[in-house]
């Protein structure tokens, strides 16, 4: 349980430079939060609603709840009410009791707090042009999606293993998505993880045959659904048929077994 250090008494000020925004929150945003404005237009700054502060070391304080109240706030030229809460509470946790973070702002915390691997991700994503979490699999070389792998990632343990083979599935998402955009989920990246693993997978002869047979490139609502929808592309107008579905479910078992043995044996 949190224990709160100081008296949580109720102040209230206009000098908005006395706060500091912690690098752990989300970015303000005052352009996109119409409704908010129009609040703090009628009714000011709430006090009911005060920001939630701890001690910076000097004479300023850190935002920990409330960045966009405060931003709204200077914009509008009103008074800000506060409390100087001085406890452990994480700033996900205090926001999630608002609106939950999505993995985007937990990728922007941890990389604005200097986590190399979060930063990197981040540019991965941009780069290439794929959300964040499919990012995330494909760079940590997991090829799934867990709960486990969920709380890691938000607990800011989440680690880059393999940036080629990470480059490579980016390479032939792109190729595919540009083709139909709506396979561009999270079970379409798992199952290209999973072809990739497969020993002889010739990634152009798939982009190749995806080019002319554009149909054939289906929406499916799971892993195994577009490994059927890749192995239909991959065998096109070839006599001796591929199993790459077999193949490739083979391989994640055994590259899931050698992931979870590693995972244990360094905890």
């Amino acid at each position: 349980m949190s224990k709160t250090k100081t008296s949580t008494r109720l102040r209230v000020t206009k000098n908005y430079d006395m706060f500091d925004f912690s690098p752990e929150n989300r970015p303000a945003d005052t352009k996109n939060r119409r409704d908010l404005r129009k609040s703090m237009q009628t009714h000011g700054f709430i006090p009911a609603y005060p920001l939630h502060c701890v001690r910076n070391g000097g004479t300023n304080y850190i935002v920990k709840d409330g960045q966009n109240r405060l931003r709204m706030a200077q914009e509008l030229g009103i008074s800000v009410w506060y409390v100087i809460c001085d406890d452990d509470a994480n700033i996900s946790e205090i926001n999630n009791t608002q609106r939950r973070w999505s993995t985007k702002d937990y990728a922007e915390s941890f990389a604005a707090q200097g986590f190399k691997d979060y930063i990197e991700l981040l540019e991965f994503a941009d780069t290439h042009k794929m959300p964040i979490w499919q990012s995330a699999c494909i760079l940590a070389s997991s090829g799934r999606i867990n709960a486990g792998q969920t709380r890691r990632f938000r607990e800011g343990k989440f680690k880059i293993r393999s940036r080629e083979m990470a480059d490579r599935i980016a390479r032939i998402y792109r190729a595919l998505v540009d083709i139909n955009r709506g396979v561009g989920t999270k079970y379409f990246i798992c199952a290209l993880f999973a072809a990739c693993c497969v020993k002889g997978f010739d990634d152009e002869r798939l982009i190749k045959k995806a080019k002319a047979a554009p149909e054939l490139l289906e929406t499916r609502g799971e892993r195994d659904g577009y490994l059927s929808v890749l192995e239909n592309i991959y065998n096109r107008r070839i006599g001796h048929k591929f199993p790459l579905r077999v193949e490739a479910e083979n391989a994640m078992r055994k590259r899931h077994m050698l992931y979870d043995r590693d995972r244990k044996s360094v905890a």
